[in-house]
């Protein structure tokens, strides 16, 4: 009896412990309740949560160095030389050989603008020059011609300059008026051009050269611009003559413009003016 008594006890041991040893292996070999709710609570927020979001990141040492800022804004383009073609006379167009957006260089014609008028003005211009210098040259043999004595010319200069400030003297003193005295001016004016003048200029006058001479430069320059030149090299732009068109003098026909340096005009804010540099 016994010995029954300890062999039960016995048995009783080796369960408890075998059941020990197991309680044991398991507890080690898995995460406890807490964990396991830490751990399924974690999965959850990673996988459902939207503001859970990673990004890369990168590690740099510090330093000092200037900070850089952009300065947007938005402008016009333009060309930094150009020019607006006008013609100087008034005429139909016969001829135009651009369009817009040609290269044309130095000296190109451009525009043709019938001529025919200004070829008949020219050529009487020039038979009226002609006339006019036979005529300087006959008178220049005649007395007129003739340089007067210094000492003589002299003399009539002080005499009109001493007539001249009598008038003066005589309109502030209220007996000469001023239509008197504009009559006296004038004859001054005119003694001091003549006795000063060279003899030559006085026959070229005489003789109608002067005004023959500049009739003729003019004539000239109107029947150069029926031919409308390139005055530098560029591009055609704002075009829109064509031929059979009636010009008129100062019409703006066209412009043309360098490419080769741009200008931008831009706008930005009163307080970002400080940082506009030359060089940035």
């Amino acid at each position: 009896m016994p010995h029954m008594r300890r062999f039960a006890i016995a048995g009783a041991v080796a369960v408890i412990a075998a059941l020990g040893g197991i309680f044991l292996i398991f507890r080690s070999g898995s995460p406890n309740l807490d964990e396991r709710s830490d751990t399924a609570s974690t999965a959850l927020i990673t996988t459902n949560s939207p503001r859970e979001i990673v990004f890369p990141v990168e590690v740099a040492v510090a330093r000092r160095g200037d900070l850089i800022k952009r300065l947007s804004t938005t402008g016009v383009v333009r060309a930094k030389r150009e020019v607006d073609i006008i013609s100087r006379i008034a005429g139909e167009v016969l001829e135009v050989s651009i369009y817009n957006g040609k290269f044309v260089r130095t000296g190109d014609v451009l525009v043709k603008i019938d001529d025919r008028e200004y070829w008949i003005a020219f050529e009487h211009t020039r038979t009226m020059l002609l006339a006019a210098q036979i005529e300087y040259k006959s008178m220049g043999s005649s007395p007129v011609s003739e340089q007067m004595d210094s000492v003589e010319v002299r003399k009539h200069i002080e005499e009109a300059e001493r007539k001249y400030k009598e008038a003066q003297r005589e309109l502030q003193a209220g007996t000469m008026t001023r239509d008197e005295f504009a009559r006296a001016k004038r004859d001054y004016e005119t003694d001091i051009a003549y006795y000063n003048a060279r003899r030559g200029d006085v026959v070229a006058n005489k003789s109608g050269l002067s005004l023959a001479r500049e009739a003729y430069e003019r004539a000239k320059i109107n029947l150069e611009a029926t031919e409308i030149k390139a005055p530098f090299s560029g591009y055609v732009a704002n075009s829109e003559i064509a031929s059979g068109m009636q010009v008129q003098t100062g019409k703006v026909l066209f412009k043309l413009v360098v490419m080769s340096s741009l200008l931008a005009d831009v706008e930005v804010l009163e307080s970002e003016i400080g940082r506009i540099k030359i060089g940035r």
